[in-house]
């Protein structure tokens, strides 16, 4: 019997340590209440609408060379990634909401290739952030 009680102790204890240790996150993807995150949302597609400030065909420049990681990207691919930098930098915290939010802001669908730049310039962001 006793054995047993240690070895449930032992287990409870352990299962406590980890999620302890584990990384703490926002329940409303890196905003502190479901309102601030649906104020946020609402910004972002108002901004993201043709000719806004969040629009990606805004954010790059025709006659730049943009490279990210060895790929070479062209002035939409990179309106796109630095629109994923922007909402990193707006207190999104989770890719995969950003990801979702994207279609929803441009009013369209949107192809792989810019999901992916959106989802490259958000981790650039969150790495660059990290190191500071």
């Amino acid at each position: 019997m006793p054995r047993t009680f240690h070895s449930l102790l032992l287990t409870g204890l352990f299962a406590i340590t980890l999620s302890a240790c584990a990384t703490t996150q926002m329940p409303y993807h890196g905003f502190s209440s479901q309102a601030a995150l649906d104020q946020s949302d609402a910004k972002v597609t108002q901004e993201s609408a043709m000719s806004g400030p969040l629009d990606p065909l805004n954010l790059a420049q025709d006659d730049q060379e943009y490279t990210h990681e060895g790929n070479a990207y062209d002035r939409t691919e990179e309106g796109y990634y630095e629109w994923g930098q922007r909402l990193y930098g707006m207190g999104y915290r989770d890719v995969y909401y950003v990801a979702d939010l994207a279609p929803k802001a441009f009013g369209h669908e949107i192809i792989d290739t810019y999901e992916h730049d959106i989802e490259q310039g958000f981790n650039d962001a969150a790495k660059a952030a990290a190191r500071h």
